[in-house]
């Protein structure tokens, strides 16, 4: 009897000991760690925002763990905000499946590099070129000082008036007489852009200096006019200025112009001119009319 007794004591001490009321229920929540590491140049110090099905979440570091906790079990979508524009990170957002009573861990990994630096235009010095008597004249542009401090420039485009008119580095292009303000474009290896500008002038040839309308008026005006004393083939020192072949004849001391030259020493003509012989009329502006004809061949026009 003393022996069933104790067997009956014990079995019913393991019974309420299996219905006790210290038994642990299952965990019904998980938790989310996420890590960040970041590379490369540039980084952002100030972080990135966490964010959880969109939502933010809390911030983290450069390089930092945050836990997320208490997640009922489920699928996460887990992203990585702020991250600059010059790092990339792959995989953002993404799912993490959460069981309850684990931790599952992810990891951002962000590369940054140096921004890019945009190239800087140089449209080269503004020119100003004479015409050639044909209303154009090609010019040579110059955008051979535009530069990329970290890379190359893939494109240099001239527009006028938003007009495309050249490409390439030292383009040659027409340009009308007038003024005309062109820019240049470039373009570097990663898409950048830079202006600047030029200002190109043609200028209107001058006209051609007329013998019959521009020279040999001159010599039958003013008071006394120098036909007076140097005309019809009996001029002084042999020098008769009323026609175009007496002139081009010379005198008795030399030749009176040197088709070509202004500056010939030997001719008489523009020096006497210059030094307001016999005080003719507005010899200083006629010097200039007589030098362009004679430089310009000293026609017969």
């Amino acid at each position: 009897m003393k022996f069933r007794l104790g067997f009956t004591l014990v079995a019913l001490a393991l019974v309420a000991a299996g219905c006790g009321d210290d038994d642990p229920s299952p965990p019904t929540t998980g938790q989310i760690g996420v890590t960040t590491v970041t590379t490369g140049d540039d980084i952002d110090a100030d972080g990135y925002t966490l964010t959880v099905d969109g939502v933010d979440e809390a911030a983290i570091g450069v390089n930092a763990v945050v836990i997320v906790p208490d997640l009922t079990a489920g699928t996460y979508s887990i992203g990585l905000g702020g991250v600059a524009f010059n790092c990339q990170t792959a995989d953002n957002p993404r799912d993490v499946v959460v069981t309850a009573g684990l931790t599952e861990n992810t990891q951002f990994d962000v590369a940054c590099a140096a921004p890019n630096q945009p190239p800087v235009a140089d449209a080269g010095v503004d020119q100003v070129v004479a015409d050639d008597g044909s209303g154009a004249v090609d010019v040579t542009l110059d955008g051979s000082g535009s530069t990329d401090a970290d890379g190359t420039i893939t494109n240099y485009a001239w527009t006028e008036n938003d007009v495309l008119i050249a490409a390439g580095e030292t383009p040659r292009t027409a340009f009308t007489v007038g003024v005309h303000t062109v820019t240049l474009t470039v373009t570097d290896d990663d898409g950048a852009t830079d202006m600047d500008e030029v200002m190109i002038t043609v200028e209107a040839a001058p006209a051609p200096i007329s013998f019959a309308t521009d020279i040999l008026p001159y010599f039958a005006s003013g008071a006394p006019a120098c036909t007076q004393c140097h005309s019809g083939g009996t001029g002084i020192a042999g020098v008769n200025l009323d026609s175009y072949a007496n002139i081009m004849a010379g005198g008795d001391n030399g030749p009176l112009v040197v088709a070509g030259d202004s500056q010939d020493a030997t001719a008489l003509l523009l020096p006497q001119v210059e030094a307001d012989h016999n005080d003719g009329p507005d010899d200083a502006g006629f010097a200039v009319t007589l030098a362009s004809w004679i430089d310009e061949g000293a026609l017969d026009n």
